[in-house]
């Protein structure tokens, strides 16, 4: 089956003699369509160019991440990177230095070396016709430094508790934690004390661990600085237990560490019987760092025991009695919630805010408290801010320093200078292009200087007399604290996406840059904000998994209107993108992630080779996919996976996407985009949407009458100035939200634009006024009155009264993945089929009076197909896709001159539409089809001769290079693998099979073509007959049409297939090592190497004498792995294919 369809792909027209302008093509395949390609030229569109598609421009081109690791950089292997890049059809390189598990090297991060490296590299880039960017930092996030000092870097509210008697009090009060030893005071309040201060205050405990070397003064210090481990031996439970003398109730419980260990909460009476209490969650508050925030009504014992089967890195852990407001980390901006998934506070003991004295001007410089209260207990709680501590990662030792602050704009000013602004200066003017922050993943931070004035600017009241909500600590009621936090949260997202990301963005231009910015992490950003302040939003996809960032970065780009939507492309792990990865496991990832709306790929990764004398060479330690100039299959299979991927982005880069539904996040921070899984209203995967957020909504949304299907006017619709267009506005975590955003959707609503969603039940905001309820109510009321607004209701009900079709209907119950543009009138779909197996089917197009055309991004061929019906409401064709394969489907010339409709054919053949309107079914086998041409039956058949099967003998010569290779003849195809001789079992590289055949005169002549099939082949073929090159098969079917190639009587085929790295790797490691003492850090070290790099690779000199031919900087197989299949596997076959004309004579009508 499989191979009847390459044949089917293959076959070519005669091009002069049909001297064709337009060729139309059937669609009852499409898998056929992706390998199969005709030999000529069409006529372009005023909107699509055929020249630019098959040879794209530089810009369209796929870039790549440059990973310069542990500082081992060298000019030449820049410059013999660079080449190679711009060889294979790389457009550009992003410049990212990681210390990351390779040993140290010796060019220090932003020494005068450094950079006189990196503006070599720039000027490289602007003599290969390359782009040149640069990541802001040392590390792959945020942005840090050497040169952030503790006063410039990111803050945090702190507070320490002291207990103190009534009357006149002279007392040092407990200091708040300290980092970076930078510390400011804010406040010092003061309440009357709650039982439960008072528990605390008087509980008396021992803290113990499983492991003695545990220090547990570390652990119960106060400080978050100090690092110790608790190991726990393999089959094991290690602990650290809490013995109070007296039960004790825990109502909160703190706890902070590096990784990410599993813990349990056991509680005991005895201390030898344990009970479970809970599993206890870690929230991400850094990079590496988690932090458990456990609140509980009230858990009595006498001991109490944190528990792991796996060892942990601690920083600090504490009990308390003290009750503390669920989520609270999360509620104050140091770890991140998303506003929609926040839950409503419950009542919980709480501060009375009319008994709360502020003691500020009572404190002195040193912490000592002069004041007089009334008399009794009373809680002292003294307020202050300090670094949270976030470095930039992984790093060097050299570049390793404090994330600037991202709530000012003066901190990154100074960042952007130290580093960047250096680069730029150095490097020749204009070779300079991008720059990028990468995802955020450096925790959170809720203060800065002067943030009580910027608060009381913004809402008009103070927050200190609510400092205690970021202690986790009600004060007052639950609603008010809500929220409080809420306006908390809001400024401080505003603040980092306006001072951080809109600051980077404009000092970058000011540069003549270009900001790449991902637009996520565990922070306290608002995602599409964040992405809206960039000048190219990027996402990330993972290689060999089914997740991704992709949704806040597309949004981000659609709705502010960017039409680069940039990803970070195929991050692996090691397992998945080590040196036995090649471009056709690549693909299926590739395809998938452009139907999510990406039209740039960044390569993560190609790592930089300092040393040019070894292969393959430096890594990434065990990130990223191996896209490597060092790899086997660089310069062929590589290649054709560049140019198949710049041929996508450009036409993905065509007019504006066509989504249904534009999908509101809510004013409430922080927020990005929403997963089709998590959506409140079910939306069929047929339905396809975009998210945004208050400021595009309230900015730039407008309301117009859209456009029917049919070319007439339909329905309202809500619309971007770029032109995008959604039919439906749905409101997510609407329960809360500003007048100014209901005031939008009320202009929505009377423009008759379809709402969905929530009637809101409460204002924004703590400080309104009474005007702005009553103006709320009187909104909520109206707009939810209106019949164009639901509170709930099914998309597809509203579609269906709305008289709108899906976009793109699968008619089985196959979930194909898709991507719609539009350009003017003409309409482009890519779409994919994510499962393991074939589907077939008729597909409905919401298009109507336009003819079907595949664009194969992989030969960059463009054909047409007659078989489709057109439908008032759309378009139906037929599609058959192979696992994982993918179709672009592009309607742009009108079907009104086209005299024939097709609507069957069996079994399954392609079918071309000449000139002259004649059908032409691609027959490649001599059974009789069945065909249903303008409702009539057909019964065309072929005269074919047999097939060609090249059993013949080769002569295989293997490349020499490395002590491997040689020259074979092979009278059967053989895999390399299985082959006696270890040169050949072991070979890694490209070996060139030649055979002679013969073409018997019947197999050529009119109507009649001839396909190569290759059969399997591991992992890529560059075809050349009678010394003329085919063509780069790179992925199945490695099928090719040779008609123009081959000639009646005696022909030479030479295949050079190249396999991967995997053999030669593995046969290396039968040998001891010849490395002179190289080793890598494990990879929690590998955050933080000191060790060096071996001499002989910093010096550029070969690996040291001995029988392994190759060196990796990091290891991904060992002596006893399997080999990998390799080579030309065969059976190669020459497949005659017959055109049969279905002009009404050609075929009689049979009952």
């Amino acid at each position: 089956m499989v191979e009847t369809l390459c044949v089917e792909c293959q076959f070519l027209f005669d091009a002069q003699r049909l001297n064709q302008r337009f060729i139309r093509i059937t669609m009852s395949k499409i898998s056929f369509l992706l390998v199969f390609m005709i030999g000529w030229t069409t006529i372009l569109t005023a909107q699509l160019s055929e020249a630019i598609f098959q040879n794209p421009a530089p810009g369209f081109r796929p870039k790549t991440w440059l990973h310069v690791m542990s500082e081992n950089m060298s000019a030449e292997g820049m410059t013999k990177d660079l080449e190679a890049i711009a060889e294979v059809g790389i457009g550009g390189v992003l410049v990212f230095n990681v210390t990351q598990g390779i040993p140290v090297g010796d060019v220090k991060f932003n020494s005068d070396e450094h950079t006189s490296i990196m503006a070599h590299a720039a000027a490289e880039c602007q003599r290969l016709g390359l782009t040149f960017g640069l990541h802001n930092c040392d590390g792959w996030s945020s942005s840090g430094g050497p040169w952030n000092t503790p006063e410039n870097s990111m803050k945090q509210v702190v507070w320490a508790r002291t207990q103190v008697q009534g009357r006149r009090i002279k007392a040092k009060l407990n200091h708040p934690q300290v980092t970076a030893g930078f510390y400011e005071d804010i406040a010092t309040l003061a309440w009357p004390a709650s039982p439960e201060e008072l528990a605390d205050a008087a509980a008396e405990y021992e803290v113990i661990a499983s492991d003695s070397k545990t220090d547990l003064t570390v652990l119960t210090d106060g400080l978050h600085e100090g690092i110790t481990q608790l190991k726990v031996p393999r089959g094991e439970e290690g602990w650290v237990q809490f013995s109070y003398t007296q039960p004790f109730t825990l109502r909160s419980l703190y706890l902070l560490s590096d990784f990410k260990p599993e813990l349990r909460l056991q509680t005991s009476d005895d201390g030898n019987n344990w009970t479970e209490a809970a599993n206890l969650s870690l929230r991400t508050t850094g990079k590496h760092e988690y932090a458990v925030a456990f609140t509980h009504a009230g858990l009595t014992a006498r001991y109490f025991r944190i528990v792991t089967t796996k060892g942990a890195d601690l920083r600090e852990v504490s009990l308390s009695a003290v009750p503390r407001m669920p989520d609270w980390l999360d509620r104050s901006s140091l770890a991140r919630t998303e506003d929609g998934r926040m839950k409503q506070l419950p009542a919980i003991p709480a501060i009375d805010p009319t008994q709360v004295i502020d003691l500020s001007d009572k404190v002195d410089a040193d912490g000592r408290l002069t004041a007089k209260l009334p008399k009794g207990e009373w809680t002292i709680m003294r307020f202050g801010y300090t670094s949270t501590g976030a470095v930039n990662i992984p790093a060097s030792a050299s570049g390793r320093g404090l994330e600037a602050d991202k709530l000012r704009r003066a901190p990154l000013k100074i960042h952007y200078d130290a580093y960047v602004g250096k680069v730029v200066k150095a490097s020749p003017p204009g070779s300079v292009g991008f720059v990028e922050i990468d995802s955020y993943e450096v925790g959170g931070q809720n203060w800065t200087q002067g943030f009580r004035d910027t608060f009381l600017t913004e809402y008009g009241y103070d927050i200190l007399p609510f400092l205690p909500l970021f202690a986790g600590r009600l004060i007052g009621e639950a609603e008010t604290a809500d929220r409080v936090q809420r306006d908390v949260r809001n400024l401080i997202a505003r603040m980092l996406n306006d001072n951080y990301y809109a600051y980077f963005t404009e000092l970058a231009n000011a540069d003549g840059l270009q900001t790449y910015v991902e637009p996520y992490g565990g922070g306290p950003l608002n995602n599409l904000a964040a992405g809206g302040r960039a000048n190219i939003p990027m996402g990330e996809f993972w290689l060999k998994r089914p997740t991704g960032r992709y949704g806040s970065a597309v949004s981000a780009a659609r709705t502010y209107g960017k039409n680069i939507v940039s990803a970070e492309a195929f991050t692996a792990f090691d397992w998945a993108g080590n040196w036995g990865i090649h471009p056709a496991e690549m693909k299926a990832d590739n395809d998938l992630n452009w139907t999510r709306g990406f039209n740039e790929y960044v390569f993560h990764r190609f790592a930089h080779q300092p040393n040019t004398k070894v292969t393959p060479g430096m890594t990434m330690n065990r990130w990223g996919v191996h896209y490597d100039r060092t790899q086997t299959w660089w310069n062929n299979a590589g290649k054709a996976f560049n140019e198949y991927i710049a041929r996508g982005q450009y036409l993905l880069r065509q007019g504006v996407p066509v989504s249904d539904v534009l999908v509101f996040v809510g004013d409430g921070s922080p927020n990005g985009f929403i997963g089709r899984d998590d959506l409140s209203v079910h939306l069929p995967r047929s339905v396809n949407y975009d998210c945004v957020n208050d400021e595009v909504l309230q900015g730039r949304l407008g309301a117009d009458a859209g456009a029917r299907v049919d070319g007439g006017e339909g329905d309202p619709i809500v619309s971007l100035p770029e032109g995008t267009e959604y039919r439906i506005l749905m409101l997510e975590n609407s329960r809360t939200m500003t007048l100014a955003t209901l005031r939008k959707i009320k202009a929505l609503a009377e423009a008759g634009v379809p709402i969905v969603g929530e009637q809101p039940k409460e204002l924004m905001g703590h400080k309104n006024q009474p005007a702005d309820h009553a103006e709320f109510d009187q909104l909520t009321k109206v707009i939810w009155s209106m019949p164009n607004v639901r509170k709930s209701a099914s998309i597809v009900e509203v579609m269906n009264e709305l008289g709108l079709e899906a976009d793109f209907v699968t008619q089985d119950s196959t979930a194909l993945e898709y991507v719609h543009r539009r350009d003017g009138d003409t309409d482009i779909y890519f779409i994919h089929n994510p499962g393991d197996s074939s589907v077939y089917g008729s597909y409905m197009f919401r298009v109507t009076g336009k003819i079907p055309e595949i664009w194969d991004a992989a030969s960059g061929k463009i054909l047409k197909s007659a078989i489709f019906n057109d439908y008032e409401r759309g378009t139906y064709t037929q599609i058959k896709l192979a696992a994982h394969e993918s179709v672009f489907v592009v309607f742009r010339e009108d079907n009104s001159e086209l005299n024939t409709m097709i609507d069957y054919v069996s079994p399954h053949a392609p079918i071309i539409v000449g000139e002259d309107n004649t059908p032409y079914l691609v027959a490649t086998s001599p059974e009789k089809y069945y065909v249903i041409q303008d409702a009539a039956r057909k019964y065309p058949q072929a005269d074919l001769p047999a097939v060609l099967s090249l059993n013949n003998i080769w002569s295989v010569d293997f490349d020499r290079r490395g002590g491997y290779g040689g020259t074979q003849t092979m009278t059967t195809l053989t895999d390399w693998k299985d082959h006696p001789l270890d040169s050949i079992r072991y070979f890694s590289g490209t070996a060139t099979y030649t055979t002679d055949f013969e073409v018997p005169p019947g197999y050529l002549g009119k109507d009649k073509r001839l396909t190569l099939d290759l059969g399997d082949v591991q992992i890529a073929a560059e075809v050349t007959i009678n010394g003329r090159a085919v063509r780069i098969l790179w992925k199945p079917p490695y099928t090719v049409d040779v008609t123009d190639y081959v000639k009646a009587g005696n022909n030479q085929l030479e295949v050079a297939v190249t396999n991967t790295w995997a053999n030669r790797l593995i046969g290396d490691e039968r040998y001891p090592q010849q490395d002179a003492g190289y080793s890598r850090e494990g990879y929690r070290n590998g955050y933080n190497v000191t060790k060096p790099m071996v001499d002989w690779y910093i010096n550029n000199e070969p690996l040291p004498p001995g029988p392994r031919a190759t060196f990796s900087t990091a290891d991904f197989y060992k002596k006893d792995d399997p080999l990998v299949a390799s080579g030309l596997l065969g059976p190669v076959r020459l497949i005659p294919v017959q055109l049969l004309p279905l002009a009404p004579a050609a075929a009689p009508e049979k009952d």
